[in-house]
């Protein structure tokens, strides 16, 4: 699931662990045309254990959000990627 603010989407992204506590991260793209080959993009990890999933997905869509919106997703800005392909 993708949400989309201020010319960037984000992915958040929760995992279970053997211990019953879940892990939760932040993928964020460059909402740029969708036909190109490579996207530039950066995966932030939240350090805090979560005791529910949804307790780790609503922290994790809260940072998502949080870090669009004080400009800092960590991607340099205006940075690019040419579209290629393998020869």
């Amino acid at each position: 699931m993708f949400f989309e603010e201020g010319g960037y989407r984000f992915a958040p992204m929760i995992t279970g662990r053997e211990d019953g506590q879940w892990e939760a991260s932040v993928l964020f793209e460059k909402n740029l045309d969708r036909s190109r080959d490579r996207v530039p993009a950066i995966r932030h990890k939240l350090r805090t254990l979560f005791s529910s999933s949804e307790e780790a997905m609503r922290a994790s869509t809260d940072y998502g959000y949080s870090r669009i919106r004080q400009g800092d997703v960590g991607l340099p800005k205006g940075s690019t990627l040419e579209a290629t392909c393998p020869a």
